[in-house]
């Protein structure tokens, strides 16, 4: 009568024991199904971006990745193709028109917007081909909408070299300040074939330079920086 009572407790444990761990597997299980929601959701398929109209001969289209849900920021790839050549640029910030990821479909098509003769950094335009630094060739220019401070336009400039490789420029004025050039801080003044750079701490100027486009006696070409003006 005496063990009766320790039989019974022992088997009260073990079920206590049993279904704790029951709960722990079933616990798990949910922990992997989480996870591989997450794993899901991180391999999310891009969003294909295709423009109706050529760009300077090309063919060209897009690979957006979005960064959140409903979200029109991301990074992009785009690839530019003609018959005789192909290249693509990656770019880590990019935004899309919000009407473009609404509908949350795979596949968009939009109407390509060139710059106006005289714009060199367009807000209308996602990608352009521009002589950005005067030296008679074609840069190509893709834009950063609201990517640059104060909510400006980021623009990052790219050669490309026997129309297959591109370059991207990062020397001045194309990088100033630490920083892309930007249309809050950048001005093109094409009858002088001049860019002028500035920063400015709230509504004081601290730093502006200029940069020419000038041939040496060599007949070497470059941009070049002939006023610097600092008022720190």
């Amino acid at each position: 009568m005496k063990r009766f009572p320790l039989f019974c407790i022992c088997v009260i444990l073990l079920s206590v024991v049993c279904f704790g761990c029951h709960k722990s597997s079933k616990n798990i299980d949910i922990s992997e199904d989480s996870l591989d929601a997450v794993i899901v959701q991180r391999n999310e398929a891009p969003i294909h971006v295709i423009y109706n109209q050529r760009c300077n001969g090309y063919c060209v289209s897009m690979d957006f990745m979005k960064d959140g849900e409903g979200d029109n920021w991301g990074s992009a790839t785009f690839t530019f193709q003609k018959p005789q050549n192909s290249f693509s640029v990656h770019c880590d910030m990019f935004v899309l028109p919000m009407e473009a990821v609404e509908n949350d479909i795979d596949t968009i098509w939009l109407d390509y917007v060139a710059p106006a003769p005289d714009e060199y950094l367009s807000d209308k335009s996602p990608f352009y081909f521009k002589d950005m630094d005067f030296d008679g060739e074609e840069e190509l220019v893709i834009t950063g909408s609201h990517c640059s401070w104060y909510g400006s336009n980021q623009y990052d400039v790219f050669k490309v070299c026997n129309r297959d490789t591109p370059i991207r420029m990062t020397g001045e004025p194309f990088e100033w300040a630490g920083q892309p050039m930007s249309d809050r801080w950048t001005e093109y003044i094409p009858n002088e074939r001049s860019i002028m750079c500035w920063f400015s701490s709230g509504a004081r100027l601290v730093r502006r330079a200029t940069f020419q486009a000038v041939t040496d006696g060599m007949g070497k070409y470059e941009l070049k920086l002939v006023k610097d003006e600092n008022w720190e």
